[in-house]
Parts: C-alpha cells; structure tokens; sequence
C-alpha cells in the first residue's frame, strides 16, 4: 500500500517537478529491494515494483540529458507505457487496500 500511494505522489508531482519524482522513486525502489528479499515480495509488491521501474524509465529517458528527447517516438512510446502503468499501480492500490480493509 505504501509503495503505491508514493508512486501515485511521485506521479502528479512529476509534471511539475520531474527530477524530484525520478529521484524519489529511485530511492524508493532500492529501499523495497534492500528491506524485502526477492522470494518474500507478493504479487503486489512485484507489480508495484514493476509499475515504479516503467515510470523512472519514462522520467529518466525525458530527464535532461536523456535518452528521449520531448516529442520523439521513443518519449511517445515511453509516455505510453507510463500511462499504462499508473492504471495498473492504480489496480494494485485497489486491491491492497481490498486486503488491508478485509475484516480478520
């Protein structure tokens, strides 16, 4: 749960403030790899991840000095998958949140 809201953060803080996103989603994502083994990660937790690593490549690649320059095809395509990958950490967030709230 926690690694979705910061990614949903680090979503609508990029527009605005783009190399604070990067960073902040580089930092977060080595935290989750140090703190939780590979084997011990939920599905969630991987797809969480997964979502994090399609967004700092898009960040990344339209970042200055990087490799997709504003208005190529490869920040078309990039741009893309981003969106593509804020619905699914959009889906993930939906469903730990379905786990978290489930009565015990």
């Amino acid at each position: 749960m926690p690694l979705v809201d910061l990614y949903m953060r680090c979503a609508k803080l990029a527009p605005a403030h783009q190399e604070a996103a990067l960073r902040t989603l580089r930092t977060a994502r080595a935290r989750v790899v140090e703190v939780i083994a590979e084997d011990r990660r939920s599905l969630l937790t991987r797809s969480g991840i997964s979502q994090i690593d399609i967004m700092i490549d898009f960040l990344a690649g339209l970042a200055p000095g990087g490799d997709a320059p504003e208005g190529s095809e490869e920040a078309h395509t990039r741009a893309r998958q981003a969106v593509i990958a804020l619905n699914e950490a959009h889906r993930v967030g939906e469903q730990a949140r379905v786990i978290r709230d489930a009565p015990r």
